[in-house]
């Protein structure tokens, strides 16, 4: 049987590596070797001047280590500088409707800088011009709870999607997509300012409207994480979300 070739794509910041690193190699890259998948490593992530998500509870700071991403060690890498992209998206030309996240739109920035990552990582696999079977896109800043069930990979198809199953009805913080739906799912950046002339940038309502736009169905698989912060903590939502996985959330 021909060894499956699957694209790992990190997109975003690396405020959290440090901790969520070992659960990254032991649920996603252990499981993928235990089972003679092939893959490949891809980064797109942001040099921070500074950092404040007040939504969050992170506050304001210069003290950033912006060489996290390095635990991944990607074989294929493109860094950003933050600031820098902000000033080329032109944030401000987004806010034609409301934040629907109330945070003065710092939230809404963040969604527009992580889905612009997201979009530049699936650029770079795109330029690889490598024929991937499965392409996983990945949030480093998340501590990964389960192992991840390759046994569903088989129901992945040109017209469906895999998704975790916890949090609202649809979750877009990690995805398993084959070699033409990746495009869809990595490239709603390329939509965003026009939606956002009709719309408000909620991050899970938008990704629902383009899957049904492009005819594509999600199936939702049991593979929880739990956001980590800058300094260590767990998302407060998160630990609300999955309190059966309190005894290893406690830890951090």
């Amino acid at each position: 049987m021909t060894e499956k070739k699957i694209a790992i794509g990190f997109y975003g910041i690396t405020r959290s590596l440090n901790y969520t690193i070992d659960s990254i190699e032991k649920n996603i890259f252990n499981v993928l070797k235990e089972n003679n998948f092939d893959y490949d490593i891809f980064v797109h992530t942001y040099n921070l001047d500074e950092y404040k998500n007040t939504r969050a509870n992170e506050e304001y700071t210069k003290n950033i280590d912006n060489n996290q991403y390095k635990l991944l060690k990607a074989k294929y890498l493109k860094i950003d500088n933050q600031n820098e992209v902000k000033s080329m998206l032109n944030l401000e030309s987004y806010r034609t409707k409301p934040d629907p996240w109330k945070t003065n739109y710092e939230t809404v920035d963040f969604y527009i800088l992580g889905k612009y990552s997201q979009y530049s990582l699936t650029k770079i696999i795109e330029n690889s011009n490598n024929n991937y079977d499965y392409i996983l896109f990945v949030r480093p800043d998340c501590l990964y709870l389960d192992r991840l069930d390759v046994s569903k990979f088989n129901l992945i198809n040109d017209n469906t999607i895999l998704i975790p199953s916890f949090g609202h009805q649809m979750n877009d913080r990690f995805a398993i997509t084959n070699n033409k739906t990746y495009k869809i799912y990595g490239k709603i950046f390329e939509e965003l300012l026009e939606l956002s002339n009709k719309y408000e940038l909620h991050s899970q309502t938008i990704l629902g409207m383009i899957l049904e736009k492009n005819n594509i169905e999600n199936i939702k698989i049991k593979f929880n994480f739990a956001r980590i912060r800058s300094d260590g903590k767990v998302a407060k939502r998160d630990i609300n979300d999955l309190k059966k996985y309190n005894n290893i959330l406690k830890q951090y």
